[in-house]
């Protein structure tokens, strides 16, 4: 096996072909970028001779090309090969990788048990099934099958992985992180354990750490289309368009139709040609960092504090936004406590009332008595319930955007001219408002 350096040779002409194998096809094609051309010209002649093949000779013949073919990310060309592998354990296994990488559960839980029963590692092939079980919704069974080969497997990568992912249902994040992190202790190139372990990082805003394991990730066949778009969106982010492109260009390699990966290339090329004023852009940061800082990091007295605590005024950005008759129509809120604000804003180059003048602070232009219930409910809902994506996320944290009334607030050019957010993130969000009835300001 150790001659077989070329990935065309070992798959076609090696004598046997067993897990070892296939583990050595996942090293080439992490470390060979041409691995993959090769892979697919001898996906090519394995199609040719399994259609040639009787009995033994084209159960093995059929093996090679499913597992080949799901290495590729080819998972409905490879559940049909590896069905027709017959009982060999390491068929069977990939085939519940391939059932579980297709979301049929519960298919690739019974191929997983299958595999152990036909000479595929037993402890392996139960904890997958395990983890199949899990995203089948069976739970309960899925830990107590973790419980009973806790003692065969706690010193394995995929135990920890497993109980990481188990974790992560349960709600107890920081115990999730632990495990992945023991799982890569491990074994450093665990695919699903550097994915998951990235997107936590990615979802808290470790954009360091998100990127590098992304960047791992992509190394492990099959690649995770997750990780690909999701290092696309961190790269566009820091204006690595090239690189972005080349993540979006990947998944359309293997899926040409992919309608989601065409449109973030669309953006992420249009983001490329764009002009972008760097000195603007610096402006409006500090304008966004300036309007997010606490109106408690400054010395008012105890009254005007009071007062802005019952207005629910908690920023700068909230105080600006709220007008000169607001703040006097509020209890124990007089002209000395006016003056106290009207000075502080000035020495921040602000004034009160300065964006309620602004049209599009209003996106119905009503006072919000005349907004009916269930609009005033909507409005001060966070951001956060649109479960928008990264990209989108992260554009609207940069724009100081914490409500979905604050979202609104926005017309789509004010939206468009926020680095990074293009036109697919337009339509993601306008949907969602959408199915709340809402729109973006001029909509």
């Amino acid at each position: 096996m150790a001659l077989l350096t070329d990935i065309r040779t070992l798959v076609l002409e090696s004598p046997e072909f067993g897990a070892g194998e296939a583990d050595l096809m996942r090293e080439m094609l992490a470390n060979d970028s041409t691995a993959v051309v090769r892979l697919r010209e001898a996906s090519g002649v394995l199609r040719d001779k399994a259609r040639e093949a009787t009995g033994v000779e084209a159960e093995r013949t059929r093996m090679r090309l499913g597992i080949v073919e799901y290495l590729l990310g080819r998972t409905s060309t490879a559940v049909e090969h590896l069905r027709g592998a017959g009982n060999n354990g390491l068929a069977l296994y990939y085939l519940g990788r391939t059932l579980e990488a297709r979301g049929e559960f519960t298919a690739a839980a019974e191929a997983f048990e299958r595999a152990g029963r036909n000479g595929y590692d037993q402890t392996l092939a139960t904890l997958q099934r395990a983890g199949c079980l899990r995203g089948a919704g069976q739970r309960d069974q899925a830990t107590a099958i973790f419980k009973g080969i806790e003692s065969q497997a706690s010193k394995t990568a995929e135990y920890h992985y497993q109980l990481a992912r188990s974790l992560a249902d349960a709600g107890d994040t920081p115990g999730a992180a632990r495990h992945y992190e023991q799982a890569l202790d491990i074994d450093p190139h665990h695919a699903e354990a550097l994915f998951h372990a990235a997107f936590l990082n990615d979802l808290y805003g470790n954009d360091d750490e998100a990127i590098q394991l992304y960047e791992r990730c992509m190394g492990r066949a099959p690649v995770h289309v997750g990780a690909v778009f999701n290092l696309g969106t961190l790269y566009e982010d820091r204006g690595l368009y090239d690189r972005a492109a080349r993540c979006f260009m990947r998944v359309l390699s293997i899926y040409p139709t992919h309608v989601r990966a065409r449109l973030f290339l669309k953006d992420c090329n249009a983001s490329r040609e764009m002009f972008f004023d760097e000195e603007a852009e610096r402006g409006r940061d500090r304008l966004t960092q300036l309007l997010n800082t606490p109106v408690t990091d400054f010395e008012l007295s105890v009254r005007s504090r009071n007062c802005l605590r019952k207005m629910k005024i908690h920023t700068l950005g909230d105080l600006v936004r709220t007008t000169e008759n607001e703040l006097l129509n509020s209890q124990n809120f007089g002209e000395t406590s006016l003056d106290e604000i009207k000075e502080l804003l000035t020495t921040k180059g602000l004034r009160v009332g300065m964006l309620s003048e602004d049209p599009s602070a209003n996106r119905y232009g009503l006072e919000p008595e005349e907004l009916s219930e269930k609009e005033r409910t909507a409005m001060a809902k966070p951001i956060a319930d649109l479960n928008l994506s990264v990209r989108a996320r992260k554009c609207t944290a940069k724009l100081g955007i914490d409500t979905i009334g604050d979202l609104i607030r926005h017309t789509a050019d004010q939206l468009l001219e926020q680095k990074n957010f293009g036109v697919t993130s337009l339509t993601e969000v306008r949907a969602k408002l959408q199915e709340m009835g809402l729109k973006l300001q001029g909509d």
